[in-house]
């Protein structure tokens, strides 16, 4: 490469190497095979020269292996954030496209429909999105249409539509948390249906303490169910389970997250916290920590980078994970603390 002053290393795994004298310092490997010699001069005559194309590939291969540090300014001023550009792979769309119709056509010919279900939709790239939405799209005017049913967050309609337009036209259904009375059927009933009663209060307990989130709902009841003896779950098995099922869930979902934050990173997530659950304005997070919504720009972007918050909708912010805003009440005086480190 033009412009090197300092010493070549030049790879070569074969026995011999072309064009090098007895002033090069060879480099051997265990079995005693020259690997690369280093040299003080040119790249010899003999080896082939590295083309513009080799060349932006081992940048490019490099760059990506390089840090993507975020700096944080002084005078609560923000952050700055490097980020690396998002390839995508349009080579990928016609085989995919191609192989999902193949798919469906033989399923036709043995009388069978094609259905396609996908959980986290919202994580899927746009290179994997269109040929699967496109092919979809397309089976709708033939004999054998594609089913596609998909899982994801709130943002889901808005990524679906960066992939195809046209996907506006789609059915979306919002799944809220259970209520009360629907966690603690999720308990009672298969309970019951075992041969295994569950005393009111115990229900009343696990119900409220999995906050209607059906994941901690499994959660509850399973340690619940592991606990008990006999022929009922007792109050006593209820409170007995609580607090370590309380602490496997906040360490796996919220406490490793929010341990990755910064101060001002942690100021936001406390006053979008202390506005309530689900969706709430950018500008109300903002009026809470005393600042204006344009300084929230770089401490936005960040925490939806670290999975904490969604971006549900226009000037609208949310957690990722359904009641973070429990966990972050419940450690309050703790995340205060390490906000303030900054002030």
């Amino acid at each position: 490469m033009r412009g090197w002053s300092m010493p070549q290393a030049i790879h070569y795994p074969g026995d011999d190497w072309p064009g090098t004298t007895t002033d090069d310092d060879p480099r051997l490997g265990r079995d005693g095979r020259v690997l690369y010699f280093v040299s003080d001069r040119s790249m010899p005559v003999k080896a082939p020269p590295l083309t513009l194309t080799q060349t932006q590939e081992a940048l490019q291969r490099a760059l990506e292996q390089l840090p993507l540090p975020s700096y944080q300014l002084p005078h609560h001023m923000g952050a700055i954030a490097l980020n690396a550009p998002t390839v995508e792979a349009p080579q990928f769309e016609a085989p995919m496209a191609e192989a999902l119709g193949q798919l469906s056509e033989t399923a036709h010919r043995h009388g069978k429909l094609l259905a396609l279900l996908v959980d986290e939709v919202q994580d899927a790239d746009l290179s994997t999105l269109r040929p699967l939405i496109t092919v979809v799209h397309q089976s709708a005017a033939t004999a054998h249409p594609i089913l596609f049913a998909c899982a994801g967050l709130p943002g889901t309609p808005a990524r679906l539509h960066e992939a195809r337009t046209y996907t506006e036209r789609w059915l979306f259904f919002h799944l809220a948390l259970l209520t009360q009375a629907q966690a603690v059927d999720a308990i009672r009933l298969p309970a019951e249906e075992l041969g295994v009663s569950v005393e009111r209060d115990a229900l009343d307990l696990l119900a409220t303490e999995s906050g209607g989130y059906p994941f901690f709902v499994q959660e509850y009841a399973k340690a619940a169910w592991d606990q008990h003896r006999g022929k009922q779950i007792t109050m006593s098995d209820a409170r007995a389970v609580v607090a370590g099922v309380r602490a496997v869930l906040e360490n796996g979902f919220y406490r490793e997250r929010f341990e990755r934050l910064t101060p001002r990173e942690l100021r936001f997530a406390i006053a979008l916290a202390g506005l309530g659950p689900g969706a709430q304005q950018l500008r109300g997070v903002a009026a809470s920590m005393q600042t204006d919504s344009a300084s929230l720009g770089s401490a936005r972007t960040q925490l939806i980078k670290k999975e904490i918050i969604i971006v549900p909708g226009p000037g609208l912010v949310e957690f990722r994970i359904p009641l973070t805003d429990r966990y972050v009440a419940n450690h309050l005086q703790q995340l205060e603390q390490r906000a303030r480190l900054s002030r």
